[in-house]
């Protein structure tokens, strides 16, 4: 038994890294991912700042574009802090 869940934790392993490299492969541009920023700042309805409304805006136009999303607000302020290097 104990070698039948050895390998399979071992696979379950490489398949969730592999799946990982691939949607970091997905990203959307700095310069896309900046330019939505940008409009969803100007799209909040509230005109205050909000990190979920921002994640959520952001990531609800990568989808659609067919790009990875963020998993967090810092995630991507950290990708749009890349343009700076």
């Amino acid at each position: 038994m104990k070698l039948v869940i050895l390998p399979a934790f071992f696979l379950i392993v490489a398949l969730s890294a592999m799946a990982n490299y691939v949607e970091k492969e997905n990203r959307a541009s700095v310069d896309v991912v900046q330019g939505l920023y940008s409009y969803c700042a100007d799209d909040n309805p509230d005109n205050e700042f909000d990190e979920v409304f921002m994640l959520q805006c952001v990531n609800s136009s990568l989808i659609a574009l067919e790009f990875a999303s963020f998993d967090s607000y810092a995630d991507l302020i950290e990708y749009l802090s890349l343009e700076d290097e």
